[in-house]
């Protein structure tokens, strides 16, 4: 949550369909949905599909390995946020 709310990057490997990717990136939301957690970003790449690891916008909490805080990301205005 504290990446969240100050616009911090987190970095983190994550699993799908038994391939394993590593990303960074700032979180903009926390949410759940059917039955599991999960962190998401805003991007205009947005996918989901099962091939298209690379442009994953959203994450199931618990596919996260690793996960780290890095620093400071870019600061988005109060109105901006979901």
């Amino acid at each position: 949550m504290t990446a969240i709310e100050n616009g911090l990057i987190i970095s983190f490997d994550y699993k799908k369909l038994f391939q394993k990717k590593h990303f960074e990136f700032t979180p903009d939301m926390l949410f759940y949905s059917d039955m599991y957690f999960y962190i998401s970003s805003s991007n205009h790449l947005y996918s989901q599909t099962r091939d298209d690891m690379e442009n994953l916008t959203k994450f199931r909490v618990n596919n996260m390995d690793n996960l780290t805080v890095l620093g400071q990301g870019k600061k988005r205005d109060y109105n901006d946020r979901f």
